[in-house]
């Protein structure tokens, strides 16, 4: 029988959100990451109510083409008791400790408007009198009934209905993605078509991302820090954030399975995090902190990839890796503005 004991994690950990697809269904996880390592806090999906798998559920399927159907959001399970490995393609991104909250509230109230299936359930924080300042959290794995916010009553209207046409698993999964992220457009990364595959893919081993595999959350977009700014009105800094996040965006494209892309995205979205958010931040300050993440990230800026014969023969043509060639050309546009303005 699976246990599922309290966890402890600290608000300042990495939590994220991922988008799934296994087979033809799209579910949505939530999960943090510890010992570097991703740990499921809730896993749910849209689907259809009906009896179960039969030739009648197929013609409902089918019928949803002309007209919708009811549906729920089951609560599909964070664990499995078998060692099956189940294959997934998905895309993660990173949240905060109070969008990872506002998941387990918006998922609650989907559940408790439901009239059958119940609420699904999450690892959320155990009301055991602690303080809403403490920065360690004790997070217990339950479901339980709240209040609809009226302003999220569109989102479990069209929970409660599937349709081939535009509602279907993956819409719901958006629904939520975007609700999650705070934001109004669904990602570039993200088809709302069902049967299409997201970008990256892994295995689950009983119910959780394989940890042989590297898995990849991806950070907030420059959008987020840049407040609709258009590019012509950026400043080099603005530019660096930018051309930086379409780097790890474009490293995910070659090679993901390769500890050597996993090693350079790290590294990459290390430097992302520490420059994200600080435009106001002095020219020279924010050199220093790209010339500092230079000497700790040597290797990982260095070394070549390669996945292809064609690449792995291109590489005896090229003395320096794409990787460095960015960091140099942002480097030097940074630098250009700090002496036109001294």
């Amino acid at each position: 029988m699976l246990e599922y004991p309290t966890l402890t994690v600290n608000k300042s950990d990495e939590f994220f959100i991922t988008v799934a697809k296994q087979g033809n269904h799209s579910f949505v996880m939530l999960g943090v990451i510890q010992n570097n390592e991703p740990e499921l806090l809730a896993r749910v999906g849209k689907i259809m109510v009906s009896s179960g798998f039969s030739v009648l559920d197929n013609l409902m399927l089918a019928g949803s083409i002309f007209s919708d159907a009811e549906s729920l959001l089951e609560d599909e399970g964070i664990a499995r008791e078998d060692d099956k490995e189940r294959r997934v393609s998905y895309m993660s991104y990173a949240l905060n400790y109070e969008q990872a909250m506002q998941f387990i509230s918006l998922v609650s109230q989907i559940g408790s408007e439901q009239f059958i299936g119940g609420v699904p359930k999450c690892y959320q924080p155990n009301n055991d009198g602690g303080s809403s300042a403490d920065e360690i959290v004790t997070l217990k794995y339950t479901g339980n009934r709240c209040s609809l916010d009226l302003k999220n009553k569109p989102i479990v209207d069209r929970t409660q209905k599937i349709s081939l046409r535009n509602n279907t698993c993956r819409h719901t999964a958006l629904d939520i993605l975007k609700y999650t992220l705070g934001i109004d457009h669904h990602p570039k990364h993200i088809s709302t078509l069902f049967f299409q595959n997201l970008p990256l893919k892994t295995t689950l081993v009983k119910g959780k991302p394989n940890k042989a595999t590297p898995f990849y959350v991806i950070p907030p977009p420059p959008t987020v820090f840049l407040k609709g700014k258009s590019f012509k009105k950026l400043g080099s800094k603005e530019r660096a954030l930018i051309r930086i996040y379409k780097k790890m965006e474009k490293l995910l494209t070659n090679a993901p399975h390769s500890q050597d892309t996993k090693n350079k995205f790290d590294a990459l979205k290390s430097l992302y995090n520490q420059l994200a958010g600080k435009n106001e931040q002095s020219l020279d300050a924010y050199i220093q902190q790209i010339m500092d993440w230079r000497k700790e990230n040597p290797e990982a800026i260095n070394t070549f990839r390669a996945s292809t014969t064609a690449q792995k023969i291109g590489r005896f043509f090229c003395k320096e890796t794409a990787t460095k060639k960015l960091i140099d050309s942002v480097q030097i546009d940074l630098e250009c503005q700090f002496r036109s303005k001294n």
